[in-house]
């Protein structure tokens, strides 16, 4: 019987050491970027424009922090009301999206 205890303590203690040094879970940083753009809808459109500039905003941050892996989450993109220049209905669309690294 005393045999038992000794080699479950030796297993428990044993476990509960590798558990002690294994590394902790890494948690993910994040940050969220928006982009805007003033424009027509002539050719792909104000929203995917400024989705694109915000895709160029991540690209360049992500570069100058020497950050390898990241994910873009899902790109909200809202456009607001047309107003008129003196040539071509414009309209101000947004782009917002949320980055982990």
């Amino acid at each position: 019987m005393r045999t038992g205890f000794i080699w479950k303590f030796l297993f428990v203690s044993g476990f509960f050491g590798l558990v002690m040094i294994a590394p902790g879970s890494a948690v993910a940083k994040c940050k969220t970027f928006s982009a805007y753009y003033h424009g027509t809808d002539i050719g792909m459109g104000a929203a995917h424009s400024a989705e694109q500039r915000m895709r160029a905003n991540i690209a360049s941050w992500t570069k100058q922090n020497n950050i390898k892996r990241y994910r873009i989450g899902k790109v909200k993109k809202a456009c607001g009301e047309w107003y008129f220049t003196p040539l071509l209905p414009h309209h101000k669309c947004t782009a917002t999206a949320r980055v982990c690294y």
